[in-house]
C-alpha cells in the first residue's frame, strides 16, 4: 500500500513538473535571452525519484525581429545568433525545491545529444519606423513568474555538428564547420538580466572543446583551409590543431585560367600546431590573438608558380611581411613561433623551356620573435627577428636571420645569412629549367651575405668561395610542350674562358667581395627582392670582365646565355 501510494504520488509530481516546465520553457528561455530566442519540444520525460528529465526534440531558433531591435539599441555593428536542433537532452541531478522556492534552475549535469546547430554572424539595418518600436521595448515589463537563473554543474554537447556563418556589409562571407564537436562546460552560470561575465566562456568557469573536422569556407576564395583534430582547454589557455591544411580547392589550370595571369599557388601543410598560454580572454572579448608561443611541427611548405601566363602587373608596395601584419585587423602578440624539422620548397615553370626548377630546404629550424602589431608592444621591441637554419636540397647547410622593422612604414629589413658546401649536381637540373645552362662541375664552400633595403630599394654584400666552375650553355631547339634542350659547345667553351672565374679566390689572387644594389620593381614580392641581390652578388663574383658580356649581349641575335644567366631575373 505504502509503495503504491509514494509510486502515485511520484507520477502526479512529475505530470505537474512536466506540465510547468512545457507550459513554462518558453518564457524561461525568452527571459533569459531578453526575448531574443524561442524554444520548443516533442516530448519530455520526468523521474521525480533520479531526479532525471529527458526533453526530445528540442527547437531553438531566434527571433530575428527582436535581434534587430536589440542590434540598434546596444549599438552594436554586428550580431551572433543561434539556432539549434537538439534530438535528445538528458538533465540529472535537478533540484526540484529550487524551481518552486527561488524560481531557479539547478542540477548536476545537462548532456545535449547528436546536435545539429547554425551560428550566423551579420550586419543589421534598421529603419525609423524599427527605431521607434525599438525605443518602445526599453519599457517592456517582465513576465511574472520566470526562472531568474539557471545553474548547471556540467554541461555535455556529445557528437554534435556545427556550422558558423559570417556575413559582411558588402555581402562578402565566409563560413566554417565544426564536425563531431564534443564540448565540456563546468560551473555553467547564467543570471537573467545580468550582463555576459567576460572572465567566463560561454558563461562557465571552465570549458573544453574538441572537434573531428574543422573545414573553412569563403566566396571567392580558391582554397580549402580543413583540420582533422582541435583541442581547446581554458584551464590550461592551450589550442592544439592537428593536419591543418591550405591547399587549393581547384586545379592548377582552372586556377589560372581564373586568375589569367602569373600567381603563385600555395599549399601549406602544418600536421602540428600548438597555441601555449593563449589568453583566450581576449581572444573571445576583444577579438585579439595573445599567445606567449606558438610550436610548428613538421610544417611544409609549398609553392608553385608558372611563367607561362602574363605577368602580373598589379603593385605590390606595402605588402611586405612586417607591412601586412601592421594592417591586420585581428590584434595580435606572440612572443615566439617555433618552427621544428620544416621543409620549403619553391616550383617554377618557365616559359622557354617549359620545364620545372626549383629550390628545397629541408629539416629547417628556427625561431621568429615578437610577431606584433599593438602599438603599445612595438613602441617597447620594434624588431621581429626570424631566425632559421635549415639544409638547402637536404645537403648544404644554411642559416638566415632577418630583422623587420615592425613601426616603418616603408618596410626597412635587413638578412644576414651563410650557406656551406653546395656542389654542381644539387642545382644542374634547376639552372637548365630556368637558365639553360648545365652546371658541369661547381663546389661552394661558404656563402656569406648580408642584404638591406626597404619597399623602394635593396643593397648587399656578399663573399662567395668557390671553386672548379665550368658550364654548358643550351638552347630549345623545338617548340609546343615538349622542348629538347641541346648543348652549345662553342659559346660554353668562350664562356668558360674568357667570361668567368673558375674559382674565388683564383690561385694566388686575394677573396673578391663585392657590394649590390639595385631598385625594387614595385610588381614584385619582398623575397624577389633578396633573391636579385643574391643573384647580382653571384654575377659580380663569378663575372670576368663585364665589358666582354656586355658585348656578347648586344652581338647576339637573341637573348643570350649572359643574359640568361646574369640579367633581369622575373621573379
Amino acid at each position: 500500500m505504502l509503495l503504491g501510494g509514494i509510486t502515485a504520488w511520484a507520477a502526479w509530481v512529475a505530470n505537474h513538473y512536466k506540465t510547468l516546465i512545457k507550459d513554462n520553457l518558453p518564457d524561461w528561455v525568452a527571459n533569459a535571452t531578453d526575448d531574443v530566442y524561442h524554444v520548443s519540444l516533442k516530448d519530455i520525460s520526468i523521474n521525480i525519484i533520479t531526479r532525471r528529465v529527458t526533453l526530445s526534440g528540442i527547437k531553438l531558433w531566434p527571433d530575428t525581429t527582436r535581434v534587430n531591435e536589440l542590434k540598434e539599441l546596444r549599438k552594436k555593428p554586428r550580431i551572433t545568433t543561434l539556432e539549434f536542433d537538439i534530438p535528445k537532452v538528458e538533465i540529472n541531478g535537478i533540484k526540484w525545491a529550487n524551481i518552486i522556492a527561488n524560481n531557479e534552475v539547478s542540477c548536476g549535469q545537462v548532456v545535449l545529444w547528436n546536435a545539429e546547430g547554425v551560428i550566423t554572424q551579420i550586419p543589421v539595418f534598421l529603419d525609423s519606423a524599427q527605431k521607434k518600436l525599438a525605443d518602445s521595448l526599453k519599457q517592456r515589463k517582465k513576465k511574472a513568474g520566470v526562472i531568474k537563473q539557471f545553474s548547471i554543474d556540467e554541461i555535455r554537447l556529445v557528437q554534435s555538428d556545427i556550422k558558423f556563418k559570417s556575413k559582411t556589409k558588402d555581402n562578402d562571407s565566409f563560413s566554417f564547420d565544426m564536425l563531431n564537436c564534443n564540448v565540456l562546460l563546468n560551473d555553467w552560470l547564467l543570471k537573467a538580466g545580468e550582463k555576459n561575465d567576460t572572465s567566463r566562456f560561454l558563461f562557465a568557469k571552465k570549458g573544453r572543446i574538441t572537434l573531428d573536422s574543422f573545414i573553412y569556407k569563403k566566396e571567392r576564395l580558391f582554397y580549402n583551409i580543413t583540420t582533422s583534430k582541435v583541442n581547446f582547454e581554458t584551464d590550461k589557455n592551450s589550442l592544439a590543431l592537428n593536419d591543418l591544411r591550405i591547399s587549393l580547392a581547384v586545379t592548377k589550370d582552372e586556377f589560372y585560367k581564373a586568375i589569367g595571369h602569373q600567381k603563385e599557388i600555395y599549399h601549406l601543410h602544418f600536421p602540428s600546431v600548438i597555441f601555449v598560454n593563449m589568453n583566450w580572454k581576449a581572444m573571445i572579448n576583444s577579438n585579439q590573438l595573445w599567445a606567449d608561443s606558438v610550436l610548428l611541427r613538421d610544417p611544409d611548405i609549398n609553392v608553385y608558380l608558372s611563367r607561362l601566363l602574363p605577368p602580373n602587373k598589379a603593385s605590390k608596395l606595402g605588402k611586405y611581411p612586417h607591412q601586412l601584419l601592421q594592417k591586420l585587423k585581428l590584434k595580435t602578440d606572440i612572443q615566439c613561433i617555433k618552427i621544428n624539422n620544416g621543409k620549403v620548397a619553391y616550383e617554377e615553370v618557365n616559359d622557354r623551356t617549359h620545364r620545372e626548377g626549383n629550390v628545397k630546404f629541408e629539416t629547417v629550424n628556427g625561431n621568429v620573435y615578437n610577431v606584433t602589431n599593438i602599438d603599445s608592444l612595438v613602441a617597447k621591441n620594434k624588431i621581429c627577428t626570424i631566425a632559421l637554419h635549415g639544409k638547402l636540397y637536404g645537403k648544404s647547410d644554411i642559416t638566415a636571420t632577418f630583422k623587420l622593422l615592425l613601426p616603418d612604414t616603408n618596410g626597412h629589413f635587413s638578412m644576414d645569412g651563410n650557406l656551406k658546401n653546395l656542389n654542381a649536381e644539387q642545382i644542374t637540373n634547376t639552372t637548365k629549367a630556368l637558365a639553360l645552362a648545365e652546371i658541369s662541375s661547381f663546389h661552394v664552400n661558404k656563402i656569406d651575405m648580408h642584404v638591406e633595403g626597404n619597399q623602394y630599394e635593396g643593397s648587399g654584400h656578399f663573399t662567395i668561395l668557390y671553386n672548379n666552375l665550368k658550364i654548358v650553355l643550351q638552347k630549345v631547339d623545338s617548340s609546343g610542350e615538349k622542348r629538347e634542350l641541346n648543348d652549345k659547345p662553342l659559346v660554353s667553351f668562350l664562356a668558360n674562358n674568357l667570361v668567368i672565374y673558375s674559382d674565388n679566390p683564383m690561385q694566388g689572387d686575394s677573396v673578391r667581395s663585392v657590394n649590390t644594389y639595385l631598385k625594387r620593381d614595385p610588381q614584385k614580392s619582398f623575397f624577389s627582392l633578396i633573391w636579385k641581390n643574391i643573384y647580382q652578388g653571384l654575377e659580380k663574383t663569378v663575372v670576368k670582365n663585364k665589358k666582354i658580356e656586355e658585348l656578347a649581349k648586344k652581338k647576339g641575335k637573341k637573348e643570350g646565355f649572359f643574359k640568361r644567366l646574369f640579367g633581369k631575373k622575373n621573379k
